[in-house]
């Protein structure tokens, strides 16, 4: 799964580099969508994870996750902001998109 993770990461990191390069409102729409579905699977894969979640040394009042684990959850973090910033360009905000002049 931490594999499939990253190449998930790699596809949304083209993604968003064809919106940032080719920009239109049809590139977005579409680029949101993708971001849609990649997003959904990260999402079932940190809920069903089947292997071992947590390390042995846990410090107190901390957690550590293992490797693989963490990928996963990293990525769904990561694609989940970048969703939200990606409805935000679409509700008229180019935070994302918007280059410095």
């Amino acid at each position: 799964m931490a594999f499939i993770a990253i190449l998930i990461d790699l596809v949304a990191a083209g993604s968003y580099w064809l919106q940032l390069n080719f920009g239109g409102q049809m590139i977005y729409w579409l680029g949101i969508i993708l971001q849609i579905i990649l997003t959904l699977p990260l999402l079932i894969f940190t809920f069903s994870y089947q292997g071992r979640r947590f390390a042995r040394f846990q410090g107190p009042f901390s957690f550590v996750m293992t490797l693989r684990y963490g990928i996963v959850v990293m990525s769904l973090i990561l694609n989940v902001i970048m969703l939200a910033l990606y409805l935000i360009n679409l509700h008229g905000n180019p935070i994302i998109f918007s280059l410095p002049h």
